[in-house]
């Protein structure tokens, strides 16, 4: 249950992030349609963190008391009112439900706004993991929200294309189609970029050591998630350099079909990619063995 609620509610942040990120940025202005169907699907998308916001608090609580769901629910305000997860839960909570006041509305101003309260929702991912281990702000905490940012925005913006964008997309203006997925290919660049940098410092945070990849369950999963990170890369690039090429010609529309079943199928991998991400918050990085074990080492002498 734990996983099921962490991986649908990384999916639901990539989905409000890319999406976001789509209206405001890459796709054309003007379409109503498309702007109804957008505000629908970041609408959507609140809905499904706050349910599972809802659900990981409970979770946790459950935990705390150390009992089944009935203990659970008695110690949600103990869990709220005096753990670092209840705090960061509060604030979670608070752009959440701002964001749904928010994500009706078409003004610039508030598209800004909107922004700003998904960046603070994935800052407050990036403080329930296991980069916080380290202080709220550290340099660790502020590179993990990065990376959750980049990796959101990228594979968000694929969930929303495949989901929504596309579906419309043949009856756009070829010239339409066509800068934006150009914008949308660039900024996922740039993204896949940041996710990499990224990611490999906080690998090298949480393994300690390179043979770790490969001896300990934490690196293991972490190789699975690279593996399928690259091959979503692989496709992006296979769509910028081979499919992009072809909307404007004659053959756009079957450019169209070709590029949304490519799409759909990097979103289906970053799917996988999320469920990797949900194992690894449940696992105990190497790095935690090592410093847990100098805990209850002597030394010699006393």
């Amino acid at each position: 249950m734990s996983l099921v609620t962490r991986w649908a509610g990384l999916a639901g942040l990539a989905g409000l992030l890319g999406g976001l990120v789509l209206a405001g940025i890459v796709l054309p202005p003007g379409d109503e349609v498309m702007e109804r169907r957008l505000i629908a699907w970041a609408r959507s998308c609140v809905i499904l963190l706050l349910a599972t916001s809802g659900a990981e608090l409970l979770l946790r609580a459950r935990t705390m008391a150390g009992g089944d769901l009935t203990s659970g629910l008695a110690a949600v305000p103990t869990s709220l009112t005096r753990t670092h997860f209840g705090a960061v839960w509060m604030a979670r909570g608070v752009a959440l439900l701002a964001l749904l006041v928010l994500a009706g509305r078409r003004a610039r101003a508030a598209w800004a706004a909107a922004f700003g309260a998904g960046l603070a929702v994935a800052f407050t991912t990036a403080l329930a993991g296991h980069a916080a281990d380290r202080g709220d702000l550290s340099l660790m905490t502020l590179i993990d929200w990065l990376h959750v940012v980049a990796a959101a925005v990228w594979t968000g913006g694929l969930f929303c294309l495949a989901v929504v964008v596309l579906r419309e997309a043949r009856a756009w203006p070829r010239a339409h189609v066509a800068v934006a997925m150009r914008r949308f290919s660039t900024l996922a660049g740039v993204c896949l970029v940041a996710v990499v940098a990224s990611g490999v410092f906080n690998a090298w945070m949480q393994l300690g050591a390179l043979d770790a990849l490969w001896t300990s369950t934490y690196g293991r999963i972490l190789f699975a998630k690279v593996l399928l990170v690259l091959a979503v890369a692989a496709l992006g690039a296979v769509n910028r350099f081979r499919v992009l090429p072809g909307l404007g010609g004659d053959a756009s529309r079957t450019a169209v079909d070709r590029l949304g079943r490519y799409v759909a199928c990097e979103a289906g991998l970053a799917l996988l990619v999320f469920g990797c991400t949900a194992l690894l918050t449940e696992s105990t990085p190497p790095h935690h063995h090592e410093r847990d074990m100098a805990v209850w080492v002597v030394p010699s002498g006393r």
